[in-house]
């Protein structure tokens, strides 16, 4: 990516006030994300390039929990509602119904359980095929009267899960999946998550302290005041209070009601908490498999262009390419530093160097050939 080509240009650079400001004002001033209208997202290069990962690392955890993906649509029937728990009035207040002629009884997705229920009440036929277990990264879109940034929007994105069971032990099995891929989520990128409990012991939160959290109630924690926290994800057993629609032939060839659970990831919010964790002070120090970026290449003066040009093709998928004429040398380093890229290549008088972001490891280079090989090592 070369940074000279981009929207926000203006913006690319570590901000002055930087150790003073709050995470969320820095991840929505146009380098990770913009919201050009109130809880409505673009998400730019480099926070594309991390929501990505993130993504991508759902479904790889997940996978090797031995869990299926789906895909699922983006708008729903409005009859289909009804197939889940009791929708209270502020819910339904938040739905968004579409006034298109031939969409008339359809609304944007807001909640995908009922979907998931509808769907297993024509595909789900017999005890054989329980437990069924899938997760879906998806987009959610609610009519919010006062939305709060990437903390809070109308759009955002959310990874979720459900499980289809034929008892309560394989429930409780499913449900407890579900935390682990929570436990394993939050440890490998390096968040400290508090984990709560319901009274019945099964259904599980996880929160994130932070400062610009909610005001919630712990008691557990202190009884005496509310603590800042946000919710990150959340497993439990979806209406349990109603008796769902969806039958299956058990083992000795009788209908039996399936027990179904839920889980939810607040993809965005655990995007605010990655980056929330890991600032130093120059800006992200972000887990390397989550970076914008593994290199920034920097030419030291414009005479240098030519061998940066030259590096920044070899390398260019995982690369970025500070060729901005207008900023100094300083800068643009500061800039790397800042956005959590781990590797910089310095390009200057013929020679190079490679030099991680806490400046342990420097070496030099004098011909490009030998550095490109090196990097496909």
């Amino acid at each position: 990516m070369r940074l000279s080509k981009q929207l926000f240009v203006q913006n690319m650079r570590r901000p002055i006030d930087y150790s003073n400001r709050r995470t969320s004002s820095l991840l929505e001033e146009g380098i990770f994300t913009y919201f050009r209208n109130p809880g409505v997202p673009f998400y730019l290069p480099h926070g594309r390039q991390v929501l990505t990962k993130l993504q991508n690392l759902f479904l790889e955890e997940s996978r090797r929990l031995g869990i299926s993906h789906i895909e699922v649509p983006a708008i729903m029937r409005d009859e289909v509602l009804k197939e889940g728990e009791e929708i209270t009035e502020t819910f339904n207040e938040r739905i968004i119904r579409l006034n298109n002629e031939s969409l008339k009884r359809y609304h944007l997705l807001t909640t995908p359980e009922p979907m998931i229920i509808d769907l297993a009440s024509v595909s789900l036929n017999t005890f054989n095929q329980l437990p069924i277990r899938f997760v879906y990264n998806v987009e959610v879109i609610r009519g919010i009267k006062k939305p709060k940034g990437i903390l809070k929007g109308r759009q955002f994105k959310v990874f979720m899960g459900n499980s289809l069971d034929e008892d309560e032990k394989s429930l409780e099995e499913s449900l407890g999946l579900f935390e682990q891929f929570s436990d394993d989520i939050f440890c490998r990128l390096g968040i400290e998550v508090y984990k709560r409990r319901d009274f019945n012991g099964i259904n599980v939160e996880h929160f994130y302290f932070g400062t610009e959290g909610e005001n919630l109630a712990m008691p557990e924690i202190n009884p005496h005041k509310r603590i800042k926290a946000l919710s990150l994800s959340m497993a439990y057993h979806y209406s349990s209070k109603k008796k769902l629609k969806v039958r299956f032939r058990n083992k000795v060839n009788k209908n039996s009601r399936v027990l179904y659970a839920t889980y939810g990831l607040g993809t965005q919010r655990t995007f605010y908490a990655l980056f929330d964790s890991h600032r130093d002070d120059r800006g992200f120090n972000l887990p390397v498999e989550l970076a914008p970026f593994l290199f920034s290449v920097i030419p030291v003066k414009s005479d240098d262009s030519e061998f940066a040009e030259r590096i920044y093709q070899s390398i260019r998928d995982v690369a970025q390419l500070d060729d901005r004429t207008n900023l100094l040398f300083g800068e643009r380093m500061a800039f790397s530093d800042y956005v959590g890229i781990p590797w910089k290549i310095i390009c200057g008088d013929k020679t190079y160097m490679l030099k991680s972001r806490d400046e342990s490891i420097k070496k030099s280079f004098n011909d490009a050939e030998e550095l490109i090989e090196h990097l496909k090592r």
